[in-house]
């Protein structure tokens, strides 16, 4: 547990800088995605993603609307930079 804070009425949580640096390399082979407007049925999603990316290993999502793809470390390289 990291002490939290609060400031300007937020709640303010400051990990240490191994804990980011382990996340980073948990996160570093997922995509978040996020549709505006109604949000699309999961399995279309799931459908169309592992057609378009061959790299793909998994796709998740919560119930609040964001999509998580998850691919393979190989693959991630050869994606384009936004």
């Amino acid at each position: 547990m990291y002490k939290r804070q609060i400031q300007n009425g937020e709640v303010v949580v400051r990990p240490t800088m191994e804990t980011i640096r382990n996340g980073s390399i948990k996160w570093k082979t997922t995509a978040v995605g996020y549709f505006l407007g109604k949000r699309p049925y999961f399995y279309h999603v799931k459908d169309f993603a592992f057609s378009a990316w061959p790299g793909l290993r998994e796709v998740k999502a919560t119930t609040n609307g964001f999509f998580f793809f998850q691919l393979y470390g190989n693959y991630v390289s050869q994606l384009p930079s936004l």
